[in-house]
């Protein structure tokens, strides 16, 4: 089945129901060409216009060998700095916690002391 649209001359398969073909001269690869050639020329005409160092970024785009390894050692060298923090973070919480049980066992021992003066003035007024 097919319904054809006199204004736009389009067809609507009924075997590929989501496909809209236009009868035309013109093909989608053509106005694709015409549109990059058409883009081509803007680029061109403005390119003239902006130095060089600012469309690449650089004067030398081709990544060497020494960027490389100064890329990987500088990795490296981040990597063992965060080591090193995790290490004196994980000094820090060993140190906190062992102040904490200092400061429970203290507190303990005078919570006894301080109940048992209080048992005894307790049983003086009796």
């Amino acid at each position: 089945m097919s319904v054809s649209i006199s204004s736009t001359q389009s067809k609507i398969s009924s075997s590929m129901p989501n496909q809209i073909s236009k009868e035309s001269d013109t093909s989608f690869g053509t106005i694709l060409l015409k549109g990059a050639k058409s883009l081509i020329s803007g680029v061109s005409k403005v390119s003239s216009l902006i130095p060089h160092k600012l469309i690449t970024g650089a004067e030398n785009t081709q990544p060497t060998q020494t960027t490389n390894n100064e890329s990987f050692e500088q990795i490296k060298q981040i990597q063992q700095q965060s080591q090193q923090f995790n290490l004196k973070y994980l000094e820090l919480q060993q140190e906190i916690q062992e102040e904490n049980r200092r400061y429970t066992a203290l507190s303990n021992v005078l919570k006894a002391n301080h109940d048992t003066v209080k048992s005894v003035l307790t049983n003086l007024r009796a």
